[in-house]
């Protein structure tokens, strides 16, 4: 599903502007087994407001819409489509540190001064229409800067969207990694050399990260038990006994993850002794911070996978 922008990735920096807004339901309510009608909603304080639009349903297929307009009673918003497992929200009569923005089919991410920074949304052109009737339609990207008098507008792509980030006072904009900052010093969740941007008040100005990678080695030994007595095996037969299977772990170097593929209903794993990390399994790869084995004492226990549960994998 392409929505990971949700709600809450703009509403910390326009939470008092929704807090106070009433809820209005679309003018007809959409059942569940009906998959070609639009679902939105609105929330507004009588003038103002946000329409949300959710496009997925779980274990549906929903039919792309095209040619939707959106009247709110106050602005009507240019046609759009509405295609693929989407959601998202657009803002009609949004101040702009004054300056009027009668709609946007775009959707706000945060602001920083008086900048205001969009996302566009996959498959909708970025538009802007302004009280005093100009338009707007920029090409979303890093260099998208949209100055309107004494505002500016940047429109990021959804895929630099996931990315972006607030740390100390400051917006980063990174290339495919998460970060943070510690001790005063801008770092990433993931090792290796990355590319970042930050936002200097008129534009973003490119860095890069460089935290030197040595991939993990893993080698996987079958064992018989563990030479200790696992405290938590009980949490490996819930629903009934199940087969265990031991495999004793190594793992040299902390950088990074190691990947367990083994097909199983859950599995532990226990370093020196103690449970160390656990899962259930959904159909996927199982990723551990290899800090969490590196050097230590480490035995993975599987049990059983069986066709008596629900899945969807």
């Amino acid at each position: 599903m392409e929505s990971a922008l949700g709600a809450a990735s703009a509403f910390p920096a326009y939470g008092e502007i929704l807090a106070p807004m009433i809820r209005v339901e679309a003018e007809h309510t959409v059942k569940r087994d009906d998959t070609t009608s639009l679902r939105y909603v609105m929330r507004t304080d009588g003038k103002s407001g946000f329409v949300f639009i959710n496009h997925y349903q779980r274990r549906a297929i929903l039919a792309d819409l095209h040619g939707v307009v959106i009247d709110t009673g106050t602005v009507t918003f240019p046609a759009i489509d509405v295609c693929g497992d989407i959601s998202f929200f657009m803002p009609f009569h949004m101040d702009l540190s004054g300056q009027q923005l009668k709609y946007a089919t775009a959707q706000p991410l945060c602001k920083q001064d008086d900048v205001y920074l969009f996302v566009q949304i996959p498959g909708i052109p970025a538009e802007y229409g302004l009280a005093d009737g100009r338009v707007f339609r920029p090409k979303a990207g890093l260099d998208s800067m949209l100055r309107i008098d004494d505002i500016t507008i940047v429109t990021l792509t959804w895929e630099q969207a996931l990315y972006l980030r607030r740390l100390d006072g400051k917006l980063y904009l990174s290339e495919g990694c998460d970060l943070y900052t510690a001790d005063g010093t801008l770092r990433s969740v993931q090792d290796g050399e990355y590319r970042y941007w930050l936002w200097n008040g008129e534009r973003f100005m490119e860095g890069t990260i460089q935290q030197p990678y040595t991939a993990p080695s893993v080698s996987f030994e079958p064992v018989d038990q563990p030479p200790f007595q696992p405290r938590y095996i009980d949490h490996l037969h819930l629903g009934g006994k199940r087969k265990i299977t031991w495999q004793k772990i190594n793992v040299q170097g902390s950088q990074g993850f190691i990947e367990i593929d083994d097909l199983g209903d859950a599995a532990q794993i226990y370093a020196d002794g103690e449970l160390a990390a656990d899962s259930f399994y959904y159909g996927d790869v199982w990723r551990v911070p290899a800090q969490l084995l590196d050097g230590k004492e480490c035995y993975l226990a599987v049990s059983e996978l069986r066709d008596d549960f629900y899945r969807e994998f």
